[in-house]
């Protein structure tokens, strides 16, 4: 546990910039297909309900720990997490960083900024 504040200390102290993607960044960054990890960290219920960003792995926040391995073994890879406002993609950064991804980020607004803005979203299937 103490490890785990020494890392939300350090998380928190970051520049915002550092810990958090704008929806249009990450948009062009899916439009590119760069490299990186996207997370959704929503429930099953919720995916189908609205769909998911392209190339999104599902990973609900509650599972985030057990299932670490499923993340790229390169710490340096960018991971993008998102739920529906932030909230709880933000506790999955904090965690992130505090196991060693140095570039874990937050969608701002969550998939509510995405929709917002009208950004594409697949469907379950």
């Amino acid at each position: 546990m103490k490890s785990f504040c020494i890392s939300m200390e350090a998380f928190l102290a970051t520049p915002h910039e550092e810990t958090v993607i704008e929806p249009e960044e990450l948009l062009q960054k899916v439009t590119m297909k760069e490299r990186l990890s996207l997370i959704d960290v929503r429930e099953p219920k919720e995916l189908e309900q609205t769909g998911f960003i392209e190339g999104a792995v599902n990973i609900p926040v509650r599972e985030i720990a057990r299932r670490i391995d499923e993340l790229p073994k390169d710490l340096d890879t960018p991971v993008i997490v998102y739920c529906a406002s932030g909230h709880r993609s933000s506790h999955a950064a904090v965690y992130l960083r505090a196991y060693g991804y140095r570039n874990a980020r937050n969608l701002e607004y969550g998939i509510h900024g995405w929709q917002d803005r009208h950004y594409p979203l697949r469907k379950m299937a």
